[in-house]
């Protein structure tokens, strides 16, 4: 089988990717969330871990190659194991936290808010 194109894992990054931060804000909204927008947020918080589904090997290639086949490409085969995409994930969970982390140094240098504004 043929190497597949950089095309893919960029997509495969970019999943991977979004799935850890809507796992994380997942987390974090039912941990902080509160107040009317919450309580119309809530129902799709509940969608965000059925995402760890398409974790498993099987059902990520399955899902790629029916993606690639409506491109006209050819199927690709995963070699990455449920622990090495679970690294993956874990790994840009830890990135996202960083961004969010430094996102709110940042807030706070330029806008001091008492702890009594901070959500949560």
């Amino acid at each position: 089988m043929r190497a597949p194109p950089p095309s893919t894992s960029i997509a495969l990054h970019q999943a991977i990717s979004t799935l850890a931060g809507l796992l994380l804000a997942a987390v974090y909204f039912a941990l902080a969330g509160q107040g009317a927008w919450f309580d119309r947020l809530r129902p799709a918080l509940w969608l965000a871990p059925l995402g760890l589904i398409f974790l498993h090997p099987r059902v990520l290639e399955t899902a790629l190659n029916w993606a690639l086949t409506r491109l006209k490409r050819p199927p690709l085969r995963i070699t990455l194991t449920v622990v090495d995409l679970a690294r993956l994930l874990l790994t840009y969970g830890l990135v996202w936290l960083g961004f969010g982390l430094g996102f709110s140094a940042l807030a706070a240098g330029l806008a001091p808010v008492a702890s009594a504004q901070v959500p949560g």
